[in-house]
Protein backbone atom coordinates (compact mmCIF):
# COMPACT_ATOMS: atom_id res chain seq x y z
CA UNK A 1 0.00 0.00 0.00
CA UNK A 2 1.03 3.60 -0.62
CA UNK A 3 0.57 6.85 1.23
CA UNK A 4 -2.24 7.96 -1.11
CA UNK A 5 -4.32 4.81 -0.53
CA UNK A 6 -7.77 5.28 1.00
CA UNK A 7 -8.76 3.45 4.19
CA UNK A 8 -12.41 3.34 5.26
CA UNK A 9 -13.61 1.88 8.57
CA UNK A 10 -17.10 0.86 9.65
CA UNK A 11 -18.99 -1.59 11.82
CA UNK A 12 -18.75 -5.23 10.79
CA UNK A 13 -22.35 -5.58 9.59
CA UNK A 14 -23.86 -5.82 6.12
CA UNK A 15 -25.85 -2.60 6.41
CA UNK A 16 -22.86 -0.37 7.22
CA UNK A 17 -20.72 -1.88 4.46
CA UNK A 18 -23.42 -1.53 1.81
CA UNK A 19 -24.01 2.10 2.82
CA UNK A 20 -20.33 2.80 2.08
CA UNK A 21 -20.57 1.04 -1.27
CA UNK A 22 -23.69 3.01 -2.17
CA UNK A 23 -21.80 6.20 -1.38
CA UNK A 24 -19.02 5.10 -3.72
CA UNK A 25 -21.54 4.48 -6.50
CA UNK A 26 -22.95 7.99 -6.13
CA UNK A 27 -19.42 9.41 -6.17
CA UNK A 28 -18.63 7.44 -9.34
CA UNK A 29 -21.76 8.58 -11.14
CA UNK A 30 -20.92 12.20 -10.31
CA UNK A 31 -17.17 12.25 -10.93
CA UNK A 32 -16.72 9.41 -13.43
CA UNK A 33 -14.09 7.77 -11.16
CA UNK A 34 -14.60 4.12 -10.28
CA UNK A 35 -13.06 1.69 -7.81
CA UNK A 36 -10.48 -0.76 -9.12
CA UNK A 37 -11.71 -4.01 -7.57
CA UNK A 38 -8.46 -5.83 -8.37
CA UNK A 39 -6.48 -3.41 -6.22
CA UNK A 40 -9.01 -3.20 -3.38
CA UNK A 41 -9.07 -5.43 -0.29
CA UNK A 42 -11.65 -6.13 2.40
CA UNK A 43 -10.40 -6.73 5.97
CA UNK A 44 -12.59 -7.91 8.81
CA UNK A 45 -12.40 -9.19 12.36
CA UNK A 46 -14.87 -11.19 14.44
CA UNK A 47 -17.43 -11.44 11.66
CA UNK A 48 -19.32 -14.69 11.00
CA UNK A 49 -18.33 -16.59 7.89
CA UNK A 50 -21.71 -16.33 6.15
CA UNK A 51 -21.75 -12.53 6.65
CA UNK A 52 -18.25 -12.29 5.20
CA UNK A 53 -19.26 -14.33 2.14
CA UNK A 54 -22.35 -12.19 1.59
CA UNK A 55 -20.28 -8.99 1.80
CA UNK A 56 -17.61 -10.29 -0.60
CA UNK A 57 -20.26 -11.25 -3.17
CA UNK A 58 -21.87 -7.85 -2.87
CA UNK A 59 -18.78 -5.61 -3.08
CA UNK A 60 -16.60 -7.65 -5.46
CA UNK A 61 -13.37 -7.16 -3.45
CA UNK A 62 -10.94 -9.89 -2.43
CA UNK A 63 -10.50 -10.68 1.26
CA UNK A 64 -7.22 -9.50 2.79
CA UNK A 65 -5.48 -11.05 5.77
CA UNK A 66 -4.35 -9.27 8.93
CA UNK A 67 -1.74 -8.06 9.61
CA UNK A 68 -1.03 -6.14 6.41
CA UNK A 69 1.84 -3.79 5.68
CA UNK A 70 1.27 -0.06 5.28
CA UNK A 71 4.02 2.60 5.09
CA UNK A 72 6.59 0.04 6.22
CA UNK A 73 4.82 -1.15 9.40
CA UNK A 74 2.49 -4.01 10.22
CA UNK A 75 -1.16 -3.04 10.80
CA UNK A 76 -3.11 -5.47 12.95
CA UNK A 77 -6.05 -5.58 15.35
CA UNK A 78 -3.94 -7.59 17.83
CA UNK A 79 -0.95 -6.65 19.93
CA UNK A 80 2.37 -6.35 18.17
CA UNK A 81 4.32 -9.58 18.63
CA UNK A 82 7.95 -10.56 18.35
CA UNK A 83 7.22 -12.34 15.06
CA UNK A 84 5.75 -9.13 13.57
CA UNK A 85 8.92 -7.20 14.46
CA UNK A 86 11.52 -9.76 13.42
CA UNK A 87 11.88 -7.88 10.13
CA UNK A 88 13.74 -5.13 12.04
CA UNK A 89 16.22 -7.65 13.44
CA UNK A 90 16.68 -9.22 10.00
CA UNK A 91 17.49 -5.81 8.49
CA UNK A 92 20.14 -5.17 11.14
CA UNK A 93 21.72 -8.60 10.68
CA UNK A 94 21.84 -8.10 6.90
CA UNK A 95 23.61 -4.76 7.38
CA UNK A 96 26.12 -6.19 9.85
CA UNK A 97 26.98 -9.16 7.63
CA UNK A 98 27.57 -6.76 4.75
CA UNK A 99 30.13 -4.87 6.86
CA UNK A 100 31.69 -7.93 8.50
CA UNK A 101 34.41 -8.47 5.89
CA UNK A 102 35.64 -4.86 5.83
CA UNK A 103 37.81 -4.91 8.99
CA UNK A 104 36.25 -1.74 10.38
CA UNK A 105 37.91 -0.10 13.39
CA UNK A 106 36.17 0.61 16.70
CA UNK A 107 35.58 4.23 15.71
CA UNK A 108 34.13 3.20 12.34
CA UNK A 109 31.78 0.75 14.02
CA UNK A 110 30.75 3.42 16.50
CA UNK A 111 29.72 5.73 13.65
CA UNK A 112 27.77 2.91 11.95
CA UNK A 113 25.97 2.03 15.19
CA UNK A 114 24.99 5.66 15.76
CA UNK A 115 23.99 6.54 12.21
CA UNK A 116 22.61 3.26 10.83
CA UNK A 117 21.88 0.43 13.28
CA UNK A 118 20.31 2.63 15.96
CA UNK A 119 17.98 4.26 13.44
CA UNK A 120 16.55 1.21 11.65
CA UNK A 121 13.73 0.85 14.18
CA UNK A 122 12.98 4.60 14.54
CA UNK A 123 9.99 4.61 12.17
CA UNK A 124 8.33 1.74 14.02
CA UNK A 125 9.22 3.26 17.40
CA UNK A 126 7.27 6.43 16.65
CA UNK A 127 4.09 4.39 16.06
CA UNK A 128 4.22 1.42 18.46
CA UNK A 129 5.74 0.45 21.78
CA UNK A 130 7.91 -2.39 20.50
CA UNK A 131 8.14 -5.71 22.41
CA UNK A 132 10.85 -5.79 25.08
CA UNK A 133 12.42 -8.89 23.53
CA UNK A 134 12.87 -7.05 20.22
CA UNK A 135 14.41 -4.00 21.90
CA UNK A 136 16.79 -6.27 23.83
CA UNK A 137 17.76 -8.00 20.58
CA UNK A 138 18.34 -4.64 18.85
CA UNK A 139 20.61 -3.46 21.66
CA UNK A 140 22.43 -6.80 21.70
CA UNK A 141 23.17 -6.52 17.97
CA UNK A 142 24.44 -2.95 18.36
CA UNK A 143 26.64 -3.99 21.29
CA UNK A 144 27.98 -7.10 19.54
CA UNK A 145 28.81 -5.21 16.35
CA UNK A 146 30.56 -2.43 18.26
CA UNK A 147 32.86 -4.77 20.18
CA UNK A 148 33.04 -7.81 17.86
CA UNK A 149 32.39 -6.43 14.37
CA UNK A 150 29.85 -9.20 13.70
CA UNK A 151 26.39 -10.37 14.78
CA UNK A 152 27.72 -13.28 16.87
CA UNK A 153 28.34 -12.66 20.56
CA UNK A 154 31.50 -14.37 21.82
CA UNK A 155 32.95 -12.34 24.73
CA UNK A 156 32.05 -9.80 27.37
CA UNK A 157 32.13 -6.14 26.24
CA UNK A 158 34.85 -3.84 27.53
CA UNK A 159 32.23 -1.37 28.84
CA UNK A 160 28.60 -2.04 29.83
CA UNK A 161 25.96 -0.89 27.35
CA UNK A 162 23.89 1.17 29.82
CA UNK A 163 27.02 3.17 30.62
CA UNK A 164 27.72 3.82 26.92
CA UNK A 165 24.28 5.42 26.48
CA UNK A 166 25.12 8.48 28.57
CA UNK A 167 26.29 11.59 26.72
CA UNK A 168 29.89 12.48 25.81
CA UNK A 169 30.26 15.05 28.59
CA UNK A 170 29.91 12.26 31.15
CA UNK A 171 32.81 10.38 29.61
CA UNK A 172 31.01 7.85 27.45
CA UNK A 173 30.07 7.40 23.79
CA UNK A 174 26.62 8.99 23.64
CA UNK A 175 24.90 5.96 22.10
CA UNK A 176 21.11 5.70 22.05
CA UNK A 177 19.23 3.47 24.48
CA UNK A 178 16.63 1.95 22.16
CA UNK A 179 14.07 1.24 24.89
CA UNK A 180 14.16 4.77 26.31
CA UNK A 181 14.09 6.25 22.80
CA UNK A 182 10.95 4.20 22.05
CA UNK A 183 9.29 5.54 25.20
CA UNK A 184 10.33 9.10 24.33
CA UNK A 185 8.82 8.86 20.84
CA UNK A 186 5.50 7.58 22.22
CA UNK A 187 5.77 10.41 24.76
CA UNK A 188 5.04 12.75 21.87
CA UNK A 189 1.57 11.22 21.62
CA UNK A 190 1.14 11.84 25.35
CA UNK A 191 2.06 15.48 24.73
CA UNK A 192 -0.47 15.77 21.90
CA UNK A 193 -3.26 14.58 24.18
CA UNK A 194 -2.06 16.80 27.03
CA UNK A 195 -1.94 19.94 24.89
CA UNK A 196 -5.05 18.96 22.87
CA UNK A 197 -3.30 19.30 19.52
CA UNK A 198 -5.45 19.88 16.45
CA UNK A 199 -5.23 16.32 15.08
CA UNK A 200 -8.02 14.03 13.95
CA UNK A 201 -6.58 11.24 16.11
CA UNK A 202 -6.73 13.47 19.23
CA UNK A 203 -10.38 14.33 18.56
CA UNK A 204 -11.18 10.65 18.08
CA UNK A 205 -9.38 9.68 21.32
CA UNK A 206 -11.22 12.40 23.26
CA UNK A 207 -14.58 11.26 21.90
CA UNK A 208 -14.10 7.49 22.20
CA UNK A 209 -11.83 7.05 25.24
CA UNK A 210 -11.48 10.16 27.43
CA UNK A 211 -15.05 11.49 27.19
CA UNK A 212 -14.20 14.56 29.26
CA UNK A 213 -12.04 12.75 31.84
CA UNK A 214 -8.82 14.63 32.75
CA UNK A 215 -5.96 12.99 30.86
CA UNK A 216 -3.70 12.21 33.83
CA UNK A 217 -6.63 10.81 35.83
CA UNK A 218 -7.86 8.56 33.03
CA UNK A 219 -7.42 4.78 33.30
CA UNK A 220 -7.97 2.60 30.21
CA UNK A 221 -10.52 -0.20 30.35
CA UNK A 222 -9.77 -3.82 29.59
CA UNK A 223 -11.69 -3.40 26.32
CA UNK A 224 -9.35 -0.69 25.06
CA UNK A 225 -6.97 -1.54 22.23
CA UNK A 226 -3.51 -2.74 23.16
CA UNK A 227 -1.89 0.27 21.43
CA UNK A 228 -3.96 2.70 23.50
CA UNK A 229 -3.17 0.86 26.73
CA UNK A 230 0.54 1.16 25.91
CA UNK A 231 0.19 4.92 25.39
CA UNK A 232 -1.48 5.16 28.80
CA UNK A 233 1.40 3.22 30.38
CA UNK A 234 3.91 5.63 28.87
CA UNK A 235 1.77 8.51 30.20
CA UNK A 236 2.59 7.50 33.79
CA UNK A 237 6.33 7.74 33.02
CA UNK A 238 5.99 11.37 31.94
CA UNK A 239 3.41 12.48 34.50
CA UNK A 240 6.00 14.11 36.78
CA UNK A 241 7.44 16.00 33.82
CA UNK A 242 4.33 18.13 33.32
CA UNK A 243 3.57 21.20 35.42
CA UNK A 244 0.43 23.22 34.68
CA UNK A 245 0.31 21.78 31.18
CA UNK A 246 3.94 22.76 30.47
CA UNK A 247 6.54 20.18 29.67
CA UNK A 248 9.49 20.12 32.09
CA UNK A 249 8.34 23.27 33.88
CA UNK A 250 9.32 25.93 31.38
CA UNK A 251 9.58 24.31 27.95
CA UNK A 252 6.44 25.05 25.98
CA UNK A 253 6.66 22.15 23.53
CA UNK A 254 7.66 18.55 24.04
CA UNK A 255 10.40 17.18 21.81
CA UNK A 256 11.60 13.60 21.53
CA UNK A 257 15.16 14.59 22.47
CA UNK A 258 14.00 16.45 25.60
CA UNK A 259 11.84 13.48 26.60
CA UNK A 260 14.73 11.08 26.01
CA UNK A 261 17.12 13.14 28.14
CA UNK A 262 14.49 13.49 30.86
CA UNK A 263 14.00 9.71 31.02
CA UNK A 264 17.73 9.00 30.77
CA UNK A 265 18.57 11.36 33.66
CA UNK A 266 22.32 11.77 33.33
CA UNK A 267 23.22 12.05 36.99
CA UNK A 268 26.96 11.44 36.74
CA UNK A 269 29.52 14.21 36.95
CA UNK A 270 31.04 15.67 33.81
CA UNK A 271 34.59 14.56 33.08
CA UNK A 272 37.26 17.19 32.36
CA UNK A 273 38.78 15.33 29.40
CA UNK A 274 35.76 14.92 27.10
CA UNK A 275 36.73 17.94 24.95
CA UNK A 276 40.13 16.37 24.30
CA UNK A 277 38.80 12.96 23.36
CA UNK A 278 36.08 14.32 21.06
CA UNK A 279 38.12 17.10 19.47
CA UNK A 280 37.17 17.41 15.78
CA UNK A 281 40.85 17.65 14.77
CA UNK A 282 41.51 14.14 16.10
CA UNK A 283 41.68 11.07 13.91
CA UNK A 284 38.52 9.09 14.82
CA UNK A 285 40.33 5.87 15.73
CA UNK A 286 42.59 7.87 18.05
CA UNK A 287 39.48 9.08 19.89
CA UNK A 288 38.28 5.58 20.69
CA UNK A 289 41.66 4.43 21.95
CA UNK A 290 42.03 7.56 24.10
CA UNK A 291 38.54 7.00 25.48
CA UNK A 292 39.42 3.41 26.44
CA UNK A 293 42.58 4.73 28.14
CA UNK A 294 40.55 7.16 30.23
CA UNK A 295 38.10 4.38 31.11
CA UNK A 296 41.00 2.03 31.95
CA UNK A 297 39.48 -0.64 29.72
CA UNK A 298 42.37 -1.49 27.38
CA UNK A 299 43.50 -5.10 27.58
CA UNK A 300 46.72 -4.45 29.48
CA UNK A 301 48.65 -7.33 31.05
CA UNK A 302 47.32 -6.75 34.56
CA UNK A 303 43.72 -7.10 33.33
CA UNK A 304 44.52 -10.23 31.31
CA UNK A 305 46.14 -11.86 34.35
CA UNK A 306 43.03 -11.09 36.44
CA UNK A 307 41.03 -13.09 33.89
CA UNK A 308 43.33 -16.09 34.46
CA UNK A 309 45.38 -15.78 31.27
CA UNK A 310 49.02 -16.90 31.30
CA UNK A 311 50.78 -13.73 30.08
CA UNK A 312 54.02 -11.96 31.10
CA UNK A 313 54.00 -9.36 33.87
CA UNK A 314 56.63 -6.82 32.76
CA UNK A 315 55.91 -3.92 30.41
CA UNK A 316 56.84 -4.76 26.81
CA UNK A 317 58.25 -1.27 26.14
CA UNK A 318 60.62 -0.89 29.09
CA UNK A 319 60.65 -4.28 30.86
CA UNK A 320 61.13 -2.58 34.23
CA UNK A 321 57.73 -2.77 35.94
CA UNK A 322 54.38 -4.60 35.75
CA UNK A 323 52.19 -3.30 32.96
CA UNK A 324 48.97 -1.49 33.83
CA UNK A 325 47.29 1.67 32.55
CA UNK A 326 49.09 4.02 34.91
CA UNK A 327 52.52 2.59 34.17
CA UNK A 328 52.08 2.26 30.39
CA UNK A 329 50.79 5.79 29.79
CA UNK A 330 52.54 7.74 32.54
CA UNK A 331 55.42 5.98 34.31
CA UNK A 332 57.03 3.93 31.53
CA UNK A 333 60.47 5.23 30.56
CA UNK A 334 59.62 4.98 26.85
CA UNK A 335 56.40 6.96 27.39
CA UNK A 336 58.17 9.65 29.38
CA UNK A 337 60.75 10.12 26.63
CA UNK A 338 57.98 10.48 24.05
CA UNK A 339 56.12 12.93 26.30
CA UNK A 340 59.23 15.09 26.66
CA UNK A 341 59.87 15.20 22.90
CA UNK A 342 56.22 16.00 22.19
CA UNK A 343 56.17 18.69 24.90
CA UNK A 344 59.25 20.32 23.35
CA UNK A 345 57.50 20.39 19.97
CA UNK A 346 54.33 21.94 21.40
CA UNK A 347 56.12 24.36 23.72
CA UNK A 348 54.53 22.86 26.85
CA UNK A 349 55.86 21.07 29.89
CA UNK A 350 55.64 17.29 29.98
CA UNK A 351 53.79 17.57 33.30
CA UNK A 352 50.85 19.17 31.51
CA UNK A 353 50.72 16.32 29.01
CA UNK A 354 50.51 13.76 31.81
CA UNK A 355 47.15 15.35 32.67
CA UNK A 356 45.77 16.09 29.20
CA UNK A 357 42.86 18.20 30.43
CA UNK A 358 45.21 20.76 32.03
CA UNK A 359 46.48 22.38 28.83
CA UNK A 360 42.91 23.30 27.87
CA UNK A 361 42.94 25.84 30.71
CA UNK A 362 46.11 27.62 29.52
CA UNK A 363 44.91 31.11 28.63
CA UNK A 364 48.03 32.05 26.68
CA UNK A 365 47.16 29.43 24.07
CA UNK A 366 44.52 30.26 21.47
CA UNK A 367 41.52 27.96 20.94
CA UNK A 368 43.17 26.65 17.75
CA UNK A 369 46.45 25.89 19.54
CA UNK A 370 44.66 24.06 22.33
CA UNK A 371 42.89 21.85 19.77
CA UNK A 372 46.19 21.05 18.05
CA UNK A 373 47.71 20.16 21.43
CA UNK A 374 44.74 17.90 22.14
CA UNK A 375 45.22 16.25 18.75
CA UNK A 376 48.88 15.58 19.49
CA UNK A 377 48.20 14.17 22.98
CA UNK A 378 45.50 11.80 21.73
CA UNK A 379 47.81 10.74 18.89
CA UNK A 380 50.57 10.02 21.41
CA UNK A 381 48.38 7.73 23.50
CA UNK A 382 47.22 5.92 20.36
CA UNK A 383 50.80 5.47 19.10
CA UNK A 384 52.03 4.20 22.48
CA UNK A 385 49.31 1.57 22.58
CA UNK A 386 50.07 0.57 19.00
CA UNK A 387 53.82 0.33 19.73
CA UNK A 388 53.06 -1.84 22.73
CA UNK A 389 51.05 -4.26 20.56
CA UNK A 390 53.72 -4.34 17.83
CA UNK A 391 56.36 -5.08 20.45
CA UNK A 392 54.25 -7.88 21.92
CA UNK A 393 53.66 -9.53 18.53
CA UNK A 394 56.89 -8.76 16.65
CA UNK A 395 59.40 -7.76 19.35
CA UNK A 396 60.16 -4.42 17.65
CA UNK A 397 60.14 -1.08 19.50
CA UNK A 398 60.63 2.15 17.51
CA UNK A 399 62.70 4.98 18.93
CA UNK A 400 60.82 7.79 20.75
CA UNK A 401 62.10 10.25 18.13
CA UNK A 402 60.59 8.22 15.27
CA UNK A 403 57.29 7.85 17.10
CA UNK A 404 56.98 11.61 17.74
CA UNK A 405 57.85 12.34 14.09
CA UNK A 406 54.98 10.05 13.06
CA UNK A 407 52.65 11.94 15.40
CA UNK A 408 53.74 15.28 13.91
CA UNK A 409 53.07 14.01 10.38
CA UNK A 410 49.66 12.65 11.39
CA UNK A 411 48.69 15.91 13.10
CA UNK A 412 49.83 17.97 10.13
CA UNK A 413 47.81 15.84 7.73
CA UNK A 414 44.72 15.82 9.95
CA UNK A 415 44.73 19.59 10.55
CA UNK A 416 45.13 20.27 6.82
CA UNK A 417 42.03 18.19 6.15
CA UNK A 418 39.89 19.59 8.99
CA UNK A 419 40.77 23.29 9.21
CA UNK A 420 38.47 25.64 7.35
CA UNK A 421 38.18 29.39 7.46
CA UNK A 422 40.46 32.30 8.28
CA UNK A 423 43.49 31.81 10.53
CA UNK A 424 44.74 34.54 12.86
CA UNK A 425 48.30 35.83 12.50
CA UNK A 426 49.17 34.57 15.97
CA UNK A 427 48.03 31.07 15.04
CA UNK A 428 50.00 31.23 11.76
CA UNK A 429 53.15 32.15 13.71
CA UNK A 430 52.44 29.32 16.15
CA UNK A 431 52.16 26.91 13.18
CA UNK A 432 55.44 28.07 11.63
CA UNK A 433 57.33 27.42 14.84
CA UNK A 434 56.09 23.83 14.76
CA UNK A 435 56.34 23.23 10.98
CA UNK A 436 52.58 22.87 10.58
CA UNK A 437 51.61 23.73 7.03
CA UNK A 438 48.01 24.70 6.23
Amino acid sequence: MFVDDLHLFCKGDVKSIFIIMETFKRFSSTSGLTINSEKSDFYCNRMSQHVVQRVLQGIGFKKGELPFKYLGVKISHKRLTKINCNVLVDRMIARIRGWKSRKISYSGRLILVKSVLSTIHNHWSQIFVLPVSIMDRIQALCKTFLWEGSDNYSRSPLVAWNVLCMDNEHGVLGLTDSKIWNYATIGKLVWWVTSKQDHLWIKWVDHIYLKGTPWFQYEPTTYSSWAWRKVCQIKTMFQNGYTNGLWNGDIKEYTISSGYNWLLQNTGSKVPWFKIVWNRYNVPKWNFTMWLVQQKRLLTLDRLRKWGMDVPIECFLCGQAPEDHQHLFQQCRFTQQCLQLLANWLGLSSGLLLKPECHLRLRYLSAYARKVCSDAVVGLYYRIWRCRNVCRLEGYVPTPTLLVLQIQEDCNRQIQGCFKGYMKHTDSDWNRLRNINI
